[in-house]
């Protein structure tokens, strides 16, 4: 087996790093569908990138997320990049900012959840 000159010299792991790049703190079913990738083929890509610290990751619960190994980031970027991914919360947020005179029930309505589900995403922003 020769050696690895440059792990990123295969056009699948380039697209696998500039996409993990794009978007720090991707998750794997995510990167799996923006790039139309077999789950085999993506999960031995990134271990490969993760083999050769191009990638790392962090787990949060039952969660892994991706980041470019060489880039640090703060905490805070990390939450809100994680807050961000979720298209409720996504929505929650741009009610939040247009349409600063809505209350709780109109957010509940126009995002298309409960008004129980509103309150725990309306606590976790908080907390973040």
């Amino acid at each position: 087996m020769r050696p690895v000159s440059d792990p990123l010299d295969l056009e699948i792991r380039k697209r696998i790093y500039n996409e993990v790049e794009k978007s720090p703190g991707i998750y794997f079913r995510e990167l799996q569908r923006r790039l139309k990738l077999a789950t085999g083929s993506l999960d031995y890509h990134v271990h490969f990138l993760l083999k050769n610290r191009l990638l790392r990751i962090e787990k949060q619960g039952r969660f892994v997320f991706y980041y470019i190994s060489s880039v640090s980031y703060e905490k805070e970027d990390k939450d809100i990049g994680k807050l961000l991914r979720n298209a409720n919360m996504r929505h929650i947020i741009v009610h939040l900012i247009d349409k600063k005179k809505m209350n709780a029930l109109e957010i509940a309505q126009d995002v298309g959840i409960s008004p129980q589900n509103l309150s725990r995403y309306l606590k976790m922003l908080e907390e973040k």
